[in-house]
């Protein structure tokens, strides 16, 4: 939205409405929450009965308000953040969100638990981080 359009937003009555949003109280990804900015927030969206919307990569909903997140984690950003894949809608209907089982997935993990149960953690595209959390020597490292 340009300028000051967000403020007809409340004035929409839809039964869906899709964007591209920004709304405080919602995660970008898995660890950052959006702040409060003064402008559009979900207070301003109640005149729809579902509102719809990318840019954040977790997918979350509140309410009628649903964020569709990415279909893959891109980064470590998103971390433990399995959730992922497509949402799909008929007409209406209700959101159906399916995972993508197959897509690279982002975790962090101490050693010893990776060491204790690998077969959780090394799965094919997972990328970890490993904390070294047990002594070894620096040739184990």
């Amino acid at each position: 939205m340009v300028h000051e359009e967000w403020k007809t937003v409340k004035d929409i009555k839809a039964k869906y409405m899709f964007g591209h949003l920004e709304l405080p109280g919602f995660y970008m990804n898995a660890m950052v929450k959006m702040p409060e900015t003064g402008e559009l927030s979900s207070a301003h969206l109640t005149a729809q009965d579902y509102v719809f919307s990318g840019h954040f990569h977790k997918r979350q909903n509140n309410g009628n308000i649903h964020y569709i997140g990415n279909p893959f984690g891109h980064n470590y950003s998103d971390v433990g953040d399995f959730d992922r894949g497509a949402m799909y809608l008929e007409w209406g209907g209700k959101p159906v969100y399916l995972n993508y089982e197959d897509g690279p997935r982002y975790n962090r993990v101490p050693l010893s638990q990776l060491v204790e149960s690998p077969e959780v953690y090394l799965t094919p595209k997972m990328h970890i981080q490993v904390t070294v959390d047990t002594e070894i020597t620096y040739e184990e490292a």
